[in-house]
């Protein structure tokens, strides 16, 4: 591990997480997004998980005081998420991806929530949906009503990865992110803190996803699906929720069907 830059506000309110490997294309901007805030007080911890591209270059640019660059060899995306908590000392921990945006008032916004409702465990966001060249595609409207998100999580992740945010004593009581999830392991992180706390997503478009054919969920799609559906096995299995699947599958046999298949797994 290689800190680069330890000139940190001695009370950072967020941790912001970021994790890139080859991700010169677009890491400027997602960065830029960042520093830009409107909330000021943060600290901005970069993982560089092995990058072969220009990636390392970009970041060599960066004097923000705030930022703190770390690098490894490339491990995949779990292992370097978990590199970044290991430095995480705010308030609250935000995630962002490499290729997407944050609307400039996104932390403000999210960490003013939380401050709010401190029964509250973790907050998404609804996002915009772009293409390659930034341009808006679509929109993903995030479920925010609690208890229909408690009822429809453990059938299909609700929460865009990169827009999340959640308590630092979330991380020093359920752990960080699981090893054994090469992907989809934000998936298995919400429904362990769903467990214990409570989840919301806020209607506010603060995200920009960017959605590429190259992307982790199309190019290793498979994948991603088997260990999804491992996930949604054990919420089934673990917290009784049968009954729930009616929210996305209907009430009739086929809903059934599906919970007796994942039940098996």
């Amino acid at each position: 591990l290689f800190p680069y830059t330890t000139l940190f506000r001695s009370n950072p309110k967020v941790s912001v997480i970021l994790s890139v490997h080859n991700g010169s294309k677009h890491i400027e901007l997602a960065i830029s997004s960042i520093l830009e805030q409107s909330l000021k007080n943060f600290e901005f911890i970069i993982v560089d998980d092995g990058s072969t591209d220009k990636t390392q270059e970009i970041l060599n640019r960066i004097s923000d005081e705030r930022v703190m660059l770390v690098r490894q060899e490339h491990q995949g995306l779990t292992v370097a998420l978990n590199t970044a908590l290991n430095y995480a000392r705010g308030k609250f921990i935000a995630r962002m991806d490499a290729d997407d945006i944050s609307h400039v008032d996104r932390l403000k916004i999210q960490s003013d929530f939380l401050e709010q409702n401190t029964d509250c465990g973790l907050a998404g966001t609804s996002s915009f949906m772009i293409n390659e060249q930034g341009r808006i595609v679509g929109k993903f409207y995030a479920i925010n009503d609690s208890h229909q998100l408690y009822r429809v999580l453990p059938a299909e992740n609700q929460f865009v990865h990169g827009s999340v945010m959640f308590r630092s004593s979330v991380l020093k009581s359920i752990g960080k992110f699981d090893a054994d999830y090469k992907y989809s392991q934000d998936y298995e992180y919400w429904i362990r803190i769903a467990k214990n706390y409570k989840i919301v997503n806020l209607p506010d478009f603060l995200y920009y996803w960017r959605r590429t054919s190259t992307g982790i969920s199309n190019s290793f799609k498979s994948e991603q699906n088997d260990y999804s559906t491992a996930i949604k096995s054990r919420a089934i299995n673990e917290y009784s929720l049968r009954y729930e699947w009616g929210m996305l599958f209907g009430n009739g046999k086929r809903s059934e069907e599906h919970t007796s298949e994942l039940q098996s797994h």
